[in-house]
Formats: structure tokens, C-alpha cells, sequence
């Protein structure tokens, strides 16, 4: 379970430290919180309008700069963890652990089969130990041994372009 949070961990890492998407074709996913809409790329402070502190927080810091430090804020009640940059002070990515979470442009939640995913989005882009990620979605869902949706990952649509970033890694 905690080498499964760490490779979630490294994805958002990494999807947080590239700065260049390609192929970005969707509508961005997001949370339904009342009348508001949280996705990737608004502000901190639309969190904090919506909820109140986080459960817990916990920072990471980026190899390079400090632009690619980014904060971990779980709320263990909704189920919820949002991945937030230090520099900019914006989502990056949103986890839903919970079932009964309202998603907007995705028509599952946790808890449903897998396989009605891929009827309903087909094959993912990539799939490995676990994860389906679908790129042009912005949604990565964790799969368990039996094939249920564990939790799902909502990040800005776009296939991230690991070569180019380790070109600017070095």
C-alpha cells in the first residue's frame, strides 16, 4: 500500500514538474463542491473557500528549485487530497479516496468495476502496477487486485513529456 502512494506521489511529482503538456483535448475533470467546481490549475485559495484546514499537510521538496516544491493537503472526511505547487499556489492534482464524491467529465466514482471504465473510455493510455492512466482525460484511477476503482487522480489533461523534462533536469 505505501509503495502504491509513493508511485502516486511520484506521477503528481512529475506531472507537477513538467512544463510542457502535449496533447491536451479534454475539458478539465474536477470535484463538485456545492455550486463550485475545483480543478486542476485554480488557485489555493478555492480550496480554502470550500473547505476548511486540511486533516493534514505535508510538503515536498523539488529536486532543483524551489518552484517544484509542492504541499500535500488531505481532508480524511470527504476522502480528498490536493497536490498544490509552491510556486504559483495552484492544484495540480486531486485525489478521491471516497466513494460518493460528485465528479464533473467523469462518470465513475470509487468503488465501481474497472472494466466499466474501459467500456465506457476504452483502453487506457498507459497502464502499469496497478494504475490506468488515460492522458487526454487528466484521470489516473488505482485499481485493486480484484479490479475495483480505489481512487482517482484528476490532473490537467495532456500526456506529460518526460523526455523534455529531463532535458531541463539535466
Amino acid at each position: 500500500m505505501k509503495r502504491a502512494w509513493i508511485l502516486v506521489t511520484m506521477v503528481l511529482f512529475l506531472c507537477a514538474l513538467s512544463a510542457s503538456v502535449a496533447g491536451a483535448e479534454e475539458e478539465l475533470c474536477g470535484i463538485v463542491v456545492g455550486q463550485t467546481v475545483l480543478t486542476p490549475g485554480q488557485k489555493m485559495v478555492f480550496v480554502f473557500s470550500q473547505f476548511a484546514a486540511p486533516d493534514i499537510i505535508h510538503a515536498s521538496r523539488g529536486k532543483s528549485d524551489k518552484k517544484d516544491d509542492f504541499v500535500q493537503m488531505a481532508y480524511t472526511e470527504p476522502g480528498l487530497v490536493f497536490y498544490i505547487t509552491n510556486d504559483d499556489n495552484v492544484i495540480k492534482a486531486i485525489i478521491v479516496k471516497n466513494s460518493g464524491t460528485k465528479l464533473k467529465g467523469i462518470p465513475f466514482e470509487v468503488g465501481d468495476s474497472y472494466d466499466k471504465v474501459k467500456k465506457t473510455w476504452g483502453e487506457p493510455d498507459k497502464k502499469e502496477a496497478g494504475f490506468a492512466n488515460y492522458f487526454k482525460k487528466g484521470v489516473i484511477f488505482k485499481v485493486t487486485d480484484q479490479g475495483a476503482v480505489e481512487s482517482i487522480t484528476i490532473y490537467k489533461p495532456g500526456k506529460v513529456d518526460y523526455d523534455e523534462m529531463n532535458k531541463q533536469k539535466g
